[in-house]
């Protein structure tokens, strides 16, 4: 099974490029590490704008929620990783 079918936080990008590196047939494996740095530079992007988009998404929610509460400049926000971050006044 593909990777991304086992975790869906494997991209599909990442998952392609493993599946082709375990072809039976070496004919059909990426031809030479040029080509599997490249493609890990390409599923290394896709993996970027996912969790870029994640963190954008998540920031947004959390600005409607304190916006919702009635809450002010100058409380805690939680970001996309848990922590939180002080906002200036």
């Amino acid at each position: 099974s593909p990777p991304m079918e086992l975790n869906p936080n494997v991209t599909p990008a990442l998952s392609s490029l493993v599946m082709d590196c375990v072809q039976r047939r070496p004919e059909d494996r990426p031809h030479g590490m040029q080509v599997v740095i490249e493609r890990l530079d390409m599923a290394i992007a896709q993996i970027e704008r996912n969790r870029r988009a994640a963190m954008a998404a998540a920031k947004a929610q959390a600005e409607g929620n304190t916006a919702e509460a009635g809450a002010g400049p100058g409380l805690d926000d939680t970001d996309a990783l848990g922590g939180s971050q002080r906002q200036a006044s």
